[in-house]
């Protein structure tokens, strides 16, 4: 394993999600307003100008979370919810979901 890049003082940088939650809660947030979007662009609630561009947008976020699903299976299954559930999140918010699943697992198994 190599070694984690570290800052100025020496200490080994931290995850960017190692800070309580924020940065995995805004990206989230950053999805969520995404799909509103591209939902009342469908709609007709938005200029025609930002319709069509921010629709194929959501469209290849969405899809791109599905290859995901398709490929991360062993993480999504680590969901104690669900394995319905966690699919569903998976392609709502890709690996926002499953990689701290994934990282959970791996700081359980080194303790």
């Amino acid at each position: 394993m190599l070694p984690r890049p570290s800052d100025s003082s020496g200490a080994p940088r931290s995850k960017p999600w190692h800070d309580g939650g924020r940065t995995l809660l805004i990206l989230k947030l950053a999805c969520i307003a995404l799909y509103a979007s591209a939902l009342a662009a469908m709609a007709g609630r938005l200029p025609t100008a930002f319709s069509a561009p921010l629709e194929i947008f959501a469209l290849v976020v969405l899809g791109v979370h599905a290859l995901e699903a398709a490929f991360a299976l062993a993480p999504i299954r680590r969901y104690r919810r669900g394995l319905a559930l966690s699919l569903l999140l998976t392609l709502l918010f890709g690996a926002l979901h499953w990689l701290p699943l994934t990282q959970r697992a791996r700081n359980r198994a080194q303790n």
